[in-house]
């Protein structure tokens, strides 16, 4: 299996009915026509009488596609066919823009997995899975099943695809297909690369993008999340966002507080990082959201925990940092060959940020490094080891199913497909010049080495203007009194949404309660009992945690087998 990266799948092309269409995210950072930097681009106050001037749209459930509603190839559990069985689906029609209510439309994909006791049932639980791109729709029922027989007892869970993502229209530009690139620039000649096709593209959604190309933000998905809800008649909103789906909460939160009954984020990305940054920052919002040094961060602990448990538990148990760098230093160097292929230091890094996200796959990480080390020691020539191919194509398999979700997804018990991010710019204010990012980068890797360049590259096309408008975009303010408080969880060893986004957002949030996973990987959900009770317990009594509440983590390393 070729190894592609899979952050810059964020800047993916697409060939639809013979005509290349690239697909892009929906805008850029503040321009002339656009309100000053730093201000609030909404209005909250307003926020809630601008949707209420839209038309309810009508709500039609029916049968939904056999990929959206918990089907199974083969054999599937009673649990998951009862969620298949209880799932529907509606498209509805939603203003492109709510400045004009009753002008043009879009269409907005939606599934719905029915509450088991109707009778008992408490409303609505809206999920979103992260991305910015990942399908809301197909997580519905991932999520009911996660979340367990409580809350699945007393929720519909309801998952809208966001704009230009699932069955919700396509937020894409024409223009020339672009030449293979790195995972992230490094030489001069790379870098001007890379600079040449982020000018391309932004030229090519100049001259032709879809309608949603201005119309796609998180502020503009927070808008419709609101409208359905008045469709549904819920009075207040429950709301699951896990990793991008964090903003998105954390921006209906700060538009529409009144209109909280529960909302759990998990896996959060800081707010004022990803839409401003601080006064005088001059970085781009993919370095401001620390996602790099998350990334470090994650495997420093891991290897830092090899060594505590030792070789029988971790093959690099002896020198662990060292083994790491030694590997990355020879594959910088030249590239380690393995069944025709080159894996680079920079493919190492896309492929360990990829694998951290799980955590069950960090062991996996440091057997292959093993491996790796070996091979680069062994004689020029020398065969590959079978333990070495069949570590290579698991990393592979791992890295390729990360690489369809986008960067702040959470990993999920299926695909979730490739969806070009159709938020990042028009969410957030950029540098203006290109090489902005250059600088950025170089910082960066002093911080992160490799991690931090990676992340950073993820936003280039935000420079200039951009992509759309953004003018209708949220950044702020932040610091809001919800209905009822948020809770709010984050991992201590999270590769793409540091626990330092978890601790901001409980800061901005008052009265919010913040749930520390003591572990590995990309969001809480699904890592155990502590953190399934404890959301299950908040989502349907309203139960909020004791304040400091940990989670444990399992061990990081399996024990080995008694005697």
């Amino acid at each position: 299996m070729p190894i592609r990266s899979g952050l810059r799948a964020l800047s993916s092309f697409a060939a639809l009915a013979g005509v290349l269409l690239v697909l892009l995210p929906a805008s850029g950072p503040v321009t002339a026509s656009a309100p000053a930097a730093g201000r609030p681009v909404s209005d909250r106050p307003a926020a809630g009488a601008q949707v209420a001037r839209a038309p309810l749209p009508a709500l039609r459930w029916g049968r939904c596609r056999s990929d959206e509603s918990g089907s199974a190839s083969g054999r599937e559990s009673g649990r998951a066919a009862g969620i298949r069985q209880r799932t529907t689906c509606a498209d509805i029609w939603v203003p492109l823009d709510y400045d004009r209510p009753h002008g043009a439309r879009t269409r907005l994909h939606l599934a719905r997995v029915a509450a088991v006791r109707p009778g008992a049932r408490i409303g609505t639980l809206f999920v979103n899975p992260g991305g910015p791109g990942g399908p809301s729709a197909e997580f519905a029922g991932y999520a009911a099943h996660l979340l367990g027989d409580r809350v699945q007892a007393r929720f519909d869970v309801v998952g809208i695809d966001p704009r230009g993502t699932g069955g919700s229209g396509e937020v894409s530009c024409r223009g020339p297909r672009p030449r293979s690139l790195p995972a992230y620039p490094r030489t001069t000649e790379e870098i001007a690369a890379q600079l040449r096709s982020d000018a391309r593209v932004r030229r090519a959604c100049r001259r032709a993008a879809t309608p949603l190309t201005d119309h796609a933000s998180t502020a503009d998905n927070a808008r419709d999340m609101e409208l359905v809800r008045r469709a549904l008649r819920e009075r207040r909103i429950s709301y699951l966002g896990i990793s991008y789906g964090t903003y998105l909460g954390a921006t209906y939160a700060a538009m529409f507080p009144d209109r909280i009954r529960a909302m759990v984020v998990d896996g959060v990305l800081d707010p004022v990082a990803w839409s401003t940054g601080e006064p005088g920052s001059r970085d781009p919002f993919s370095t401001r959201v620390r996602s790099g040094a998350g990334s470090h961060e994650a495997l420093m602990a891991a290897l830092a925990e090899c060594a505590r448990v030792g070789e029988q538990r971790c093959p690099i148990a002896a020198a662990p940092q060292e083994t790491w760098e030694r590997v990355l230093a020879r594959a910088a160097a030249r590239p380690i060959r393995i069944e025709g292929e080159r894996v680079s230091d920079r493919d190492l890094i896309s492929l360990v940020t990829s694998l951290l996200y799980d955590a069950s796959a960090v062991p996996l990480i440091l057997e292959y490094v093993d491996e790796l080390d070996r091979a680069a020691s062994a004689p020029a020539g020398a065969r590959r080891s079978t333990r070495l191919l069949d570590l290579h194509r698991r990393v592979a398999t791992v890295h390729e199913r990360r690489a369809a979700g986008g960067p702040w997804t959470a990993p999920a018990g299926r695909r979730v497909g490739v969806q070009s991010p159709a938020v990042m710019c028009s969410d957030s204010r950029n540098p203006d010049r290109p090489r902005a990012w250059v600088r950025a980068a170089a910082r960066a890797d002093r911080e992160a080495p490799g991690f931090g360049p990676l992340w950073t590259w993820v936003s280039s096309l935000c420079a200039r203007e951009g992509i759309g408008s953004g003018a209708d975009s949220y950044r702020g303010p932040w610091r809001t009194r919800t209905a009822y408080p948020l809770l709010v969880v984050g991992n201590s060893h999270d590769p793409a949404t540091p626990i330092s986004g978890a601790r901001r957002v409980h800061g901005l949030f008052a009265g919010s309660r913040l749930v520390t996973y003591d572990g590995w990987g990309h969001g809480a959900l699904g890592t155990g009992r502590c953190a399934r009770r404890t959301m299950a317990g908040y989502l349907v009594g309203r139960e909020l945690p004791a304040a400091g509440k940990v989670c444990p983590a399992p061990p990081l390393f399996a024990k080995p087998p008694r005697g």
